[in-house]
C-alpha cells in the first residue's frame, strides 16, 4: 500500500513538472498542447487546448504509458496492491470481531453479579427506588446467575438474601400499588370533570343561540306592526310574551307630556287663647268652671240676643 502510494505520487509529480506537447492516441486523437495535471490507477488526467480529458492507459502510445508508467504490468501492480491492502483490512476486521466474540462466550461463563448501587445506577433518577429494595432485586438476580452456572453455594447465599429482604420489597410493593390506585382515581375524576366541562360549554353554546334567536324574533316584532306574540321553542320551557301594542310603524312617534303631580295644601288650625283668671293667682281652675276656648261668652261667633 505504502509502495502504491509512493508511485502515485512520483506519477503526480512527473505528470505535474511535464512540458505541454501534443499526445497523439491509440484511436488517432490528438490532443494539442496537452500535460498530465493528475495520474490514477489506470488513467491520466490530461489537461490541453481543447479543456480537460480522462485518458485511459490504453489509449497511451508506448512511450507515454512508460513515461507514466502506465505499462500493463504497472497497472496490475497497482490494482494488486490495492486488492492486497483491501483483503488485509478485511482480515482485520474479521479478527477483531472474532475476539469480541470470544469475549463474549467467556463472558457467558463467568457469573455477572450486581449490587445495590448497581440497580440504582440502572433505575436512574425516574424511579424512585429505596437502597432495601434495590438490594432485594440485585440479590435476586444474583441468584438466578448462581443457578444459571451451577454454583449451588453461591445459589444458597443469595436465596438467603433473599428471604431476609423480602419484607421491605413487599411493603414497597404494596406502597406502589396503593399510589397507582390513587393516581388512577385523580385521573378518572379529572376525566370526568373534563366531561362535564365539555357538557356545560355545549349546553352555554345551545343557550347562546336559543338567545340570539329569541333576539331576532323581538327584532322582527318590533319591525312589524300590530300585536305579536313571541313562543319560546319547546326545548326549553313554553314562556308566552304577552302580546304588546308596538303603535303605527309609520310616522313619528307620539309625545308623552306627564301630568303635573298636586299635592293639597295643609290645614293650619289656630292654637286656641288661654286667658288667665282674674281671682287668683295659682292657674287652676275652680270646679265646674269652663275652660275660656269653650266659654260660649267668649265665642265671637256665639249669637246674642
Amino acid at each position: 500500500m505504502k509502495r502504491l502510494l509512493l508511485t502515485l505520487c512520483l506519477s503526480s509529480v512527473t505528470g505535474a513538472v511535464c512540458l505541454a506537447e501534443d499526445f497523439v492516441l491509440t484511436d488517432s486523437t490528438v490532443l494539442p498542447s496537452a500535460e498530465v495535471i493528475r495520474s490514477g490507477i489506470d488513467f491520466v488526467q490530461v489537461r490541453f487546448d481543447g479543456g480537460m480529458r480522462k485518458v485511459k492507459a490504453e489509449l497511451l502510445p508506448p512511450e507515454l504509458q512508460e513515461r507514466f508508467e502506465m505499462r500493463p504490468e504497472d497497472v496490475k501492480a497497482r490494482r494488486d496492491a490495492i486488492k492486497r491492502a483491501e483483503d488485509e483490512r478485511r482480515a482485520r476486521q474479521q479478527e477483531k470481531e472474532d475476539q469480541i466474540r470470544r469475549s463474549l462466550q467467556d463472558a457467558g461463563l463467568h457469573p455477572r453479579y450486581m449490587t445495590g448501587a448497581d440497580v440504582l445506577g440502572l433505575s436512574g433518577p425516574l424511579l424512585s427506588l429505596d437502597a432495601r429494595v434495590a438490594e432485594y432485586l440485585a440479590s435476586l438476580w444474583n441468584k438466578r446467575e448462581a443457578e444459571r452456572l451451577g454454583l449451588d453455594n453461591e445459589a444458597e447465599r443469595f436465596a438467603a438474601s433473599v428471604k431476609t429482604s423480602q419484607p421491605f420489597y413487599e411493603d414497597a410493593r404494596k406502597d406502589y400499588l396503593e399510589r397507582e390506585r390513587t393516581e388512577k382515581a385523580f385521573r378518572d375524576k379529572i376525566e370526568s370533570l373534563e366531561r362535564q366541562l365539555d357538557d356545560a360549554k355545549a349546553d352555554n353554546k345551545r343557550l347562546q343561540q336559543e338567545i340570539a334567536d329569541l333576539r331576532k324574533q323581538v327584532e322582527k316584532a318590533e319591525n312589524n306592526s300590530g300585536n305579536t306574540t313571541v313562543v319560546v321553542p319547546p326545548s326549553r320551557p313554553s314562556i308566552v310574551v304577552p302580546p304588546y301594542y308596538y303603535g303605527p310603524s309609520i310616522g313619528p312617534a307620539p309625545i308623552v307630556r306627564p301630568r303635573p303631580i298636586v299635592r293639597p295644601r295643609p290645614v293650619v288650625r289656630p292654637r286656641p287663647v288661654v286667658r288667665p283668671r282674674s281671682g287668683g293667682s295659682s292657674g287652676l281652675r275652680p270646679k265646674g268652671e269652663l275652660p275660656a276656648s269653650n266659654n260660649p261668652s267668649n265665642n265671637p261667633h256665639t249669637i246674642r240676643n
